[in-house]
């Protein structure tokens, strides 16, 4: 039975108080005997969320830049059709799932046999379907019917950029901020913040779609 239709039905079980006792305790019990299964599933997930959350990709390559890596899971429906199920972090409203992860990854993905305990690294993925596109990838097909991973788009300057010279676009970088006071540095932030709309939508982005999400999922280790 697709895993949706059986969430529905126990769903709607769960509301007969004797269902629901049983349900509870065999959960339990599953949930120890299965432990070791748990343990790599659940661990195999945070290793990829940090990737996701904590692993915006800056390539080496001065003709690539900076891409976003994304979160995916697969399943394979009743009529043994593979799709997302799930990909984070949450895309921009206006795009599309198949810009994110194409179907020719998908089926690439899914002929893989499946093994829970390995993950397949592929790096500058490509075919002709995609039509000059790129990805990495870093995936475990789990088994015949879920697989999860990360997705990273190789994106490439369109434009040539001029030969700069060497001094060019060098900050130097420094701790003198620690000198002044937390209010201060603070009242200098928002200022920035207020002052460059676009640096401000970076400050939130970085906050929001990278730190916020480790944070709140305890994936980092914060003092």
């Amino acid at each position: 039975m697709e895993k949706q239709k059986i969430i529905d039905e126990l769903t709607e079980l769960l509301n007969i108080p004797q269902f629901e006792r049983i349900i509870y305790h065999k959960i339990e019990e599953l949930k120890t005997y299965f432990r070791d299964e748990i343990s790599l599933y659940t661990n195999l997930k945070k290793d990829f969320q940090k990737a996701a959350y904590g692993n915006m990709q800056i390539f080496e390559n001065a003709e690539q830049i900076r891409s976003q890596t994304y979160r995916f899971e697969l399943d394979r429906n009743e009529d043994n059709q593979w799709s997302p199920t799930e990909i984070e972090p949450s895309p921009p409203s206006m795009s599309e799932i198949n810009n994110i992860i194409p179907p020719e990854i998908i089926e690439y993905i899914t002929n893989f046999e499946s093994n829970p305990t390995k993950i397949e690294t592929i790096n500058n993925f490509t075919t002709p379907a995609l039509r000059g596109k790129m990805y990495n990838l870093r995936f475990a097909k789990y088994s015949d019917r879920h697989a999860l991973g990360t997705i990273t788009e190789i994106r490439t300057k369109k434009e040539p950029q001029h030969q700069a010279a060497e001094t060019d676009n060098l900050v130097d970088i420094n701790d003198y901020y620690k000198e002044d006071t937390i209010e201060l540095n603070y009242k200098e932030l928002m200022y920035y913040m207020e002052k460059f709309p676009a640096f401000k939508e970076h400050v939130f982005s970085e906050f929001f779609m990278r730190w916020k999400p480790l944070i709140d999922e305890k994936l980092l280790k914060l003092p």
